[in-house]
């Protein structure tokens, strides 16, 4: 399931006749990481020191700041991630938790922002609410630093490496990656940010969680690491610590990987036999996973067949990985058809799709079908293609700027792009909730009805049987 966020939203709906208008307003901080030279730190619990002083009083009565590059780059990433609630609520009290926050510029003026009893405060005293998870991490990871539990590398990188940018883009457009971890790329992940990327490709591809209740683990109330746990995914260091901050190696991501794939229903062939040139080195308990992942294609090895099964795993190889297996889980909750043209079978990489009672028809597979050469504007984004002596030109837009995830697909003759006029496009956007198209596994499907005005449009005739699910075309 999707999640979508919506923070410091003012809504003003109006209806009057079939006329409805909608405005919003976000509010988000903007920091840069490069304007700031010194974070100073305090939290207070508001309660009186006990007479013997236990971890949780000290995890919230505690001062802490810092000058370094890397943990100011945290830092500054980790607030500006945090969406606010303009609610209009103000929570007061001696008895909750205040943290003040100090950033201090390059040019020495400080910003001065905190929270109050889990709300942010801005600058003025503002309160604005906010997930309350997101909270929790934020707090858990200045302690983690206050502590040295957490000991970040001396540089922190937000670009990805090139060999990674694409899938790393894929993710973020697929919502595979939070704004949270879309930080240090390069870097060994930690099995903390492990379990919250994999707990949202979970959630992200319809698996249901049940409530927290309680937590197995003394070191890390992270729901992520929760879930995990109760579907069996991870397991702790030991019966109380989960050692959140240590890194992941490439055998527990396997097992982290293969259970993930059980969870989401990717299907997995059964360990056929690990034929790794160290395969003596992986660990007895993990031999299976090893195999599970390497027979999918998850894991392979390297220039001399070494799996390096002690090696960490960086944060953008776990996505690269997570990209693959959405691409899979994404082609496993389909059924797929045939697509023909004038009673020939057409072997595209894509075919016709059906889920929930809609069809889905591939684009470029029914153009290239008909003889067209289809070209991507890598630049604009648009789609060129030639049918029967005619350019013609593909362009993708939302609906309106009030319905930005709503889809309209305008296809016109080449000389007409830009035209206003109506009557200058094919007609193909019908008016359904879910506009003309959508991407599956990063291409272009049209919905049947759309799909049908376009073969009528270039003068073809499309039939589309459902038992089996066959999409007929005839151009004669």
């Amino acid at each position: 399931m999707k999640k979508f966020f919506i923070n410091f939203i003012m809504i003003l709906c109006i209806l009057a006749g079939n006329t409805f208008v909608c405005y919003s307003q976000e509010y988000n901080l903007s920091l840069s990481s490069s304007e700031i030279k010194t974070f100073k730190y305090q939290v207070t619990s508001g309660q009186g020191r006990p007479q013997e002083v236990n971890e949780d009083y000290l995890k919230w009565n505690y001062n802490y700041s810092t000058g370094v590059p890397a943990q100011i780059a945290y830092v500054v990433h980790y607030l500006n991630s945090f969406h606010f609630n303009d609610d209009g609520i103000t929570m007061n009290g001696a008895d909750g938790t205040y943290i003040q926050l100090e950033l201090v510029k390059n040019d020495n003026s400080v910003l001065s922002i905190g929270f109050s009893n889990g709300r942010f405060r801005d600058a003025a005293g503002k309160q604005y609410g906010v997930d309350s998870v997101d909270y929790l991490r934020f707090t858990d990871f200045i302690y983690a630093l206050k502590t040295e539990k957490l000991i970040l590398p001396e540089r922190v990188l937000l670009e990805p490496s090139e060999w990674a940018r694409v899938n790393i883009e894929r993710a973020i457009e697929n919502e595979l990656v939070p704004k949270w971890n879309q930080i240090d790329y390069r870097g060994d992940i930690t099995r903390l940010e492990a379990c919250q990327l994999v707990g949202n490709f979970l959630e992200t591809n319809e698996t249901e969680f049940n409530p927290v209740k309680n937590y197995h683990f003394a070191d890390t109330f992270d729901p992520a690491v929760e879930n995990l746990y109760s579907l069996g995914i991870i397991n702790g260091k030991s019966e109380t610590e989960f050692c959140p901050y240590d890194y992941i190696t490439r055998e527990e991501a396997a097992k982290i990987l293969s259970g993930l794939c059980d969870a989401a229903g990717i299907e997995m062939n059964g360990g056929t036999g690990v034929d790794y040139a160290d395969k003596d080195q992986i660990s007895d308990w993990a031999v299976d996973y090893v195999e599970d992942m390497t027979d999918i294609g998850v894991f392979n090895g390297d220039d001399e067949n070494k799996f390096n099964p002690q090696d960490n795993i960086t944060k953008e190889e776990l996505i690269s990985i997570l990209v693959r297996l959405n691409d899979n889980a994404q082609a496993n909750i389909y059924q797929t058809g045939a697509i023909y043209v004038n009673d020939i079978k057409i072997n595209g990489k894509e075919t016709i799709l059906t889920r929930d009672d809609e069809i889905f028809i591939p684009l470029r597979t029914v153009l290239e079908a008909l003889g067209s050469e289809v070209i991507w504007d890598e630049n604009t984004e648009d789609i060129y293609f030639n049918y029967a002596n005619t350019e013609y030109i593909c362009e993708f837009a939302a609906l309106n700027s009030y319905f930005p995830e709503e889809k309209r697909l305008l296809i016109s003759k080449v000389e007409n792009k830009g035209s206003t006029s109506n009557s200058d496009y094919i007609q193909l956007n019908p008016m359904s909730a879910d506009g003309a198209y959508c991407e599956i596994n990063d291409r272009i499907y049209l919905y049947q009805e759309t799909a049908k005005r376009l073969m009528e449009a270039l003068g073809c005739n499309a039939e589309i049987e459902t038992d089996p699910l066959i999409l007929k075309i005839s151009t004669k």
